[in-house]
């Protein structure tokens, strides 16, 4: 679940592929998902 949370972090903050989570997917993602 930290995956989720860490999602919702970085749409929280609103920092488009800024945001660099424990996990390089999640940035990627991040990324992704704009």
């Amino acid at each position: 679940m930290l995956h989720y949370e860490n999602t919702l972090i970085f749409t929280a903050k609103g920092q488009r592929g800024r945001y660099k989570g424990t996990h390089p997917d999640l940035y990627w993602e991040a990324l992704s998902i704009g």
